[in-house]
């Protein structure tokens, strides 16, 4: 029994082996094309429900973006917060700036968030979008110039990575974590030709992908409108990532653990609407996860030796720094690394806790 145990384990950190080799191809140079298209103009689509504090915060460092012609549509979507009274006052001080009013006597049979983000597209001046919400920030003022390059060169779609702001805690190193592990599935898969998700606080599309049709068809759940959409239309030809450190867009992290578990449970019960394929080859990961520490603590109560059971944690550890380290370098992750060793086992408790708990979850756009 204890011999089969070990061997089990093994194999399963074998398997966790195979995923991080994945994720080593992320930060590999990407072929560019030669192909290039003109882009005239890109339209920022933001959303926004009773934001004022983030869009008065977040709007003027939006509008300072360079080096391409844009414009700013943002959808007020139902606020009560004084939300309606400030972009139109803005509205009159700048030019780009776009503001589409959804009142409480506008309905909808799209779901969540849908709705307001189909209005935004509808209105968008330019064939080329990037999507991002209320309460984020680019990075940098050359954002949209570098999101857009994949665009330019013949792409239709860019996954980007959206970071929360890192605060002092053990909450944000908790959210700080699981995003680097989320982000690193997802964009590693679709480097590798399998994109099944994005962030909806850092996208870019052409516009011609996000027809009503598509927004019908992913209408099947509250939440999740970014991944169901990119489910739908997303492939290995016409999707490519992009982690330049100016494509990068910041967010407020969840500042408590309940708030983040609600933010979560959203997204996983989202991720019931993938296909098999799909909740196979994702979920395995997290599948793994919970094995191998299922596996070592039934070893803690068997006569294997703990040295033993030691550096096997050790090792998976190690395998994941070793993989991931010019990863997380690339996503300015690397204040992450000596918090893995207590890190790696919490974030599998509350996965498993989270999974759980989403089973009865019916959170949406709010």
């Amino acid at each position: 029994m204890p011999i089969l145990l070990f061997v089990f384990t093994l194999i399963l950190l074998l398997g966790l082996l195979s995923y991080y080799l994945i994720f080593s191809c992320l930060s590999l140079p990407q072929e560019v094309p030669k192909q290039k298209v003109s882009i005239s103009g890109v339209s920022i689509v933001i959303c926004a429900r009773n934001e004022l504090e983030n869009l008065r915060q977040n709007i003027p460092i939006w509008l300072k973006q360079q080096q391409i012609e844009f414009e700013l549509v943002i959808v007020n979507h139902q606020s009560t917060d004084g939300s309606k009274a400030y972009l139109d006052d803005l509205k009159k001080q700048e030019r780009r700036l776009k503001v589409v009013h959804i009142d409480r006597a506008q309905t909808s049979t799209l779901k969540g968030k849908r709705f307001p983000l189909s209005v935004g597209v509808e209105n968008a001046q330019y064939d080329y979008l990037v999507l991002s919400d209320a309460d984020c920030c680019p990075s940098s003022p050359n954002h949209l110039f570098h999101i857009t390059k994949p665009l330019a060169r013949g792409k239709d779609i860019v996954l980007g990575y959206s970071p929360y702001e890192s605060r002092p805690g053990f909450v944000n190193h908790l959210v700080q974590y699981e995003t680097t592990i989320t982000a690193l599935l997802y964009l590693s898969f679709a480097r590798i030709g399998l994109p099944y998700m994005g962030v909806g606080r850092n996208l870019a599309y052409k516009k011609f992908l996000l027809s009503k049709d598509i927004f019908e068809e992913s209408n099947t759940a509250l939440g999740g409108d970014d991944d169901l959409i990119i489910g739908k239309i997303a492939n290995g030809i016409n999707t490519a990532i992009s982690i330049h450190p100016e494509t990068f867009i910041y967010s407020h992290p969840p500042e408590s653990f309940s708030q983040w578990i609600k933010q979560k449970q959203r997204h996983y019960s989202t991720a019931r609407q993938y296909d098999f394929f799909k909740i196979l080859l994702i979920g395995g990961f997290g599948s793994l996860n919970f094995l191998f520490y299922i596996s070592l603590l039934m070893m803690l109560f068997t006569k294997i030796n703990l040295l033993i059971v030691l550096g096997l944690y050790l090792s998976k550890l190690f395998l994941f720094v070793m993989f991931n380290y010019k990863n997380l370098k690339v996503l300015k992750m690397l204040d992450l690394i000596p918090r893995v060793i207590y890190l790696d086992i919490v974030w599998i408790i509350f996965l498993v806790y989270n999974h759980l708990k989403s089973l009865k979850a019916n959170n949406g756009w709010s």
